[in-house]
């Protein structure tokens, strides 16, 4: 089962490996601050540049991220 699932982690979700979305979610945790959230977002973006993500997964994170600060900013 561990096989499996790290398998599926693997699969690209939106251009980006499944893995990368779990640890997205992740920094959303009730009570976290905006800094610790974009110093989250940095360090996973360097993560996933770091592992390989291709040029189109690396501008599909930005392009998310840059949407979800604009949809944070109206709230």
């Amino acid at each position: 089962m561990t096989e499996f699932i790290a398998e599926l982690l693997k699969q690209p979700v939106s251009g980006i490996p499944a893995i990368f979305w779990q640890s997205f979610l992740k920094i959303f945790s009730e009570g976290v601050s905006d800094d610790t959230v974009e110093r989250r977002l940095a360090t996973m973006r360097k993560e996933a540049a770091k592992a390989g993500l291709s040029l189109d997964g690396l501008g599909a994170f930005d392009r998310f991220q840059a949407a979800l600060r604009d949809l944070v900013s109206k709230l």
